[in-house]
């Protein structure tokens, strides 16, 4: 075969790639996966910035600690959130075998770690806290249960939320005080 055909046949092979059998329908639902993700990744990390820069509007970390003899200070808030979120989205790589309603799922719960932030800020009501609180609870215990392959990367979420929740239960009691 010379130069000239060799040159005919690599290129016939390469449009027929692009175009062609090889491109299943397996290989074109994963692309599409994989912008659905990206774009999830995305709206994630609009609302994870969304939620941290807004709630110094509605009430600082600075005063944190006046109330509850045993909440940490302001700047451990601002560590702990971040380090929260990746260890969720690594629970999420972790249980990318497991579908579609897995993707939903995370991306769910994600967007209530951000409201979560946001109603513990800025509503002052006891109620849209302690609920908002027991649906992020309810929710880490259930990736836990449901996703056994990533379950370990849930864990700090479950107890960063179950310290949250004593935190909650600290300020309802401080609360009835007044």
């Amino acid at each position: 075969m010379s130069d000239i055909d060799m040159s005919d046949t690599i290129r016939d092979t390469t449009s027929m790639v692009e175009k062609g059998p090889y491109v299943t329908s397996e290989m074109k639902e994963y692309r599409f996966d994989m912008i659905m993700r990206m774009m999830a990744v995305g709206v994630i990390v609009s609302l994870t910035f969304l939620s941290i820069t807004q709630i110094d509007r509605c009430r600082p970390f600075s005063d944190a600690g006046e109330e509850v003899w045993f909440r940490p200070p302001g700047v451990v808030f601002s560590v702990v959130w971040p380090l929260l979120y990746v260890s969720t989205g690594l629970a999420w790589v972790k249980s990318t075998s497991a579908g579609k309603i897995v993707d939903v799922y995370f991306i769910m719960l994600i967007g209530l770690m951000c409201l979560w932030i946001i109603s513990f800020q800025c509503f002052e009501t006891v109620l849209s806290k302690s609920l908002s609180l027991m649906i992020l609870v309810s929710s880490a215990i259930l990736s836990i249960i449901l996703l056994s392959k990533s379950s370990i990367a849930m864990l700090p979420l479950s107890v960063w939320l179950s310290f949250a929740s004593l935190l909650s239960i600290a300020d309802f009691s401080v609360f009835l005080k007044r």
